[in-house]
């Protein structure tokens, strides 16, 4: 996968996770418009986490680095790591949502999809607990759930 089959492939799936469905509805809708399984499956997770980390920007938390990654597990059942930023799925909606947060909603990506896709994400529950602004916060490495480790990494290749 490349930058630009990820920008298209986000913004498809922006208005799919903004309706009011389940993940698991949002992933079948995906799968229908010809994405396999575990694409569909990847946008549906990463890209409201990425949403909810501009946010925790917003809020005065660090962006995700190099170094920042997802938990997930593998075939044989390990916790293992992957690089959140060698993501394009997560990396592209990063990218989108810091760039709306700075400069302004634009279809898709109006203020109430980003609200809907946002509080889809493990960090958007955490954000709603906490009183007070984040400056200095880290960013956490986030468990992927759903998607296996050996998927994720060969997907990358698929265009």
């Amino acid at each position: 996968m490349n930058h630009e089959q990820a920008e298209k492939q986000v913004l498809q799936a922006i208005p799919v996770l903004a309706a009011k469905q389940s993940i698991d509805e949002c992933i079948t809708q995906l799968q229908a418009s010809g994405l396999s399984e575990v694409r569909a499956t990847k946008l549906c997770v990463m890209i409201p986490e990425a949403f909810g980390l501009a946010l925790a920007w917003r809020l005065g938390a660090a962006l995700p680095d190099e170094e920042q990654m997802f938990d997930v597990r593998n075939r044989a059942g390990e916790t293992v790591q992957v690089p959140m930023l060698g993501q394009h799925v997560f990396s592209v909606a990063l990218a989108m949502a810091v760039a709306v947060l700075k400069q302004g909603w634009y279809p898709p990506i109006t203020r109430e999809a980003f609200e809907a896709v946002s509080n889809r994400s493990a960090i958007m529950s955490v954000l709603q607990q906490i009183e007070g602004n984040l400056e200095g916060a880290g960013t956490p490495d986030l468990f992927l759930w759903g998607l296996v480790a050996e998927d994720i990494i060969a997907d990358e290749s698929l265009p």
